[in-house]
């Protein structure tokens, strides 16, 4: 019997993937000059240094609104989590997502070219995988409902064409 369609059990995760991810690890795969018996080990590398870039960018977003102590103990409870230990031995592309999502955080303003920053780290987290869309989203019907107008299309353009 021929099989005209096959099934990936895999399939979900395999749409998911933005480009930006895989370009970013072929990058890194480039400069280490990576030979493919050692593409999991730098895909690990890779996601450890993101990991340790999402601790940092984490640690001083919650220091921007709060004190010290509750920075600290905000992001060791983030090093901790057991999701969080998963994600950063594979190399999953929602790694790298959480860190332009949490990079588009520090640029909550009035500012036009905070609306913009904001735009453009929404623009990162999509291409590399689909929850940015939801941020980018929200933050535009929040500015939307209280009548933002210009910084609700400043954000959605800037998102929509980077």
């Amino acid at each position: 019997m021929v099989t005209i369609l096959q099934y990936d059990s895999d399939i979900s995760s395999s749409y998911s993937r933005g480009i930006l991810h895989h370009m970013l690890l072929g990058s890194f795969y480039y400069v280490l000059d990576t030979q493919p018996a050692d593409f999991v080990f730098h895909a690990s590398t890779f996601s450890f240094i993101l990991s340790l870039i999402l601790i940092i960018l984490f640690f001083f977003l919650i220091r921007k609104y709060f004190d010290i102590k509750i920075a600290i103990i905000s992001s060791i409870f983030l090093v901790f989590l057991p999701y969080f230990a998963w994600e950063s031995t594979r190399s999953l592309p929602t790694l790298l997502s959480y860190v332009f999502i949490i990079s588009s955080l520090f640029f909550l303003g009035k500012k036009s070219t905070h609306y913009l920053t904001f735009g453009f780290f929404m623009a990162l987290s999509h291409m590399t995988h689909p929850l940015g869309i939801v941020l980018g989203f929200s933050y535009v019907v929040y500015l939307l409902i209280h009548r933002e107008f210009k910084g609700a299309l400043i954000t959605f353009f800037s998102w929509n064409v980077f």
